[in-house]
């Protein structure tokens, strides 16, 4: 929503200034399609009872990905508190307790990596996944869109799951072909 990381996570804490930042600045444009390649951002609101038919969001990802993952050996890495809260509680709405997740907010990195060129931003990520496999995480979800890389799918030590890129996918795949 903003180039500052910081900034941006504070903005979470008001959802309805969000919505309505997001309204003017893509909602109100009248795409046929809108895609939000944003963790945090899909979490904040019910984006479906805005924009029916129009929307792809990160949400309906985690419905599912929280019942097929080994909850106690996945760690779960956010950009912030705000979507650690909101995994959360879309995990207790699918009888998940809270004390059974390991959520690691990582803003942090997500300010590094913002400063940094691809390639250290490849590494930065790489070093954070294998931070998680050293401390016996046999899943990972990587639920921050900065840390998404198509080469991560490959790390044989350890099952990666990156939500956003399965979204894109899912959603490249639904256009009609030109």
């Amino acid at each position: 929503m903003n180039s500052e990381p910081e900034e941006t996570a504070a903005m979470y804490k008001h959802p309805k200034q969000i919505v309505h930042l997001f309204d003017k600045k893509a909602g109100s444009l009248k795409y046929a399609d809108i895609v939000i390649f944003c963790n945090s951002l899909s979490f904040i609101f019910d984006w479906k009872s805005i924009y029916p038919n129009r929307i792809t969001e990160l949400t309906h990802h985690y419905k599912e990905l929280l019942q097929k993952v080994n909850i106690p050996n996945t760690s779960i890495i956010v950009a912030d508190e705000s979507t650690a809260k909101n995994i959360s509680d879309l995990a207790s709405r699918q009888n998940i307790t809270s004390s059974e997740l390991n959520i690691f907010p990582s803003l942090g990195l997500i300010k590094e990596i913002e400063k940094s060129n691809e390639e250290e931003q490849y590494h930065l990520v790489k070093t954070e996944i294998e931070k998680y496999i050293s401390k016996g995480y046999a899943e990972i979800i990587l639920a921050c869109t900065h840390l998404d890389h198509p080469d991560f799918f490959n790390i044989a030590e350890a099952k990666i799951h990156q939500p956003g890129l399965d979204m894109l996918e899912e959603f490249i795949a639904s256009q009609p072909k030109a």
